[in-house]
Formats: C-alpha cells, structure tokens, sequence
C-alpha cells in the first residue's frame, strides 16, 4: 500500500470571526499573520480576512501547498517571496505588496534550505 501525497489546494474556505464563510483562491494569500488564537489572512487585493482558526490549523492545512512558517505569528506563500534581506532586527521576507515579514533566528536556516536548490 503506497502512501499518496494531499493534492495541492487551489481554495479554502474560511471561517471568519463574524460567523461566516468566505471562499479564498490560495493563490490570492500573501501572507497569514497570528493575532492571539485568531489569524489575519493577508491577500493580494491588499484586503484582509479575520479567520476564527489558529495560525497552527492553517499551518497544517497549507502543509502541501507552497507556504511555509518563518516565525512564530506569520506563515508565509513562498509563491510571493521576492527576497530575503537582513538588517540591524534580522533577517526579514520582503513580499509581493512590499510588506516585510521578520524571520525567526531558529527558522532563517531551515527557510534558507527550503529555497535553495
């Protein structure tokens, strides 16, 4: 019996903090951001989506897609990475709507790996 790899998802639905659903393409997601045991969905129309799931589900969910957590309160999509940089805080992902995401000192290695090829 073979184990076969979760297919990609191309959407998810989402429960929000206001009781209701609402259907996002992954490719959409830049980045998620933990707020408390809630998580802010950030999109690329620049909108945001107040998800009643932990920063951990979505972590779990987006597993087999091209997403990845660079530090304890953001998951990034990788599809959306233009760099990593560092300056006097760190080292930083700068993403497609210029937004600069920090990257844990325990994550930066493994990030690093995850990239190169």
């Amino acid at each position: 019996m073979t184990d076969n790899p979760s297919p990609k998802l191309e959407q998810i639905a989402v429960h929000t903090i206001n009781n209701g659903i609402q259907i996002i393409a992954i490719s959409n997601i830049i980045y998620l951001k933990s707020d408390h045991k809630k998580t802010i969905i950030s999109l690329k129309n620049s909108d945001e989506v107040f998800a009643s799931k932990s920063i951990g589900a979505f972590e779990i969910l987006l597993k087999n897609n091209e997403f990845f957590r660079v530090h304890k309160s953001y998951i990034v999509n990788l599809e959306h990475l233009i760099s990593i940089d560092k300056n006097l805080n760190g080292h930083y992902c700068l993403l497609y709507n210029n937004k600069i995401i920090p990257i844990s000192v325990r994550k930066y290695r493994v990030v690093k790996e995850r990239l190169e090829y």
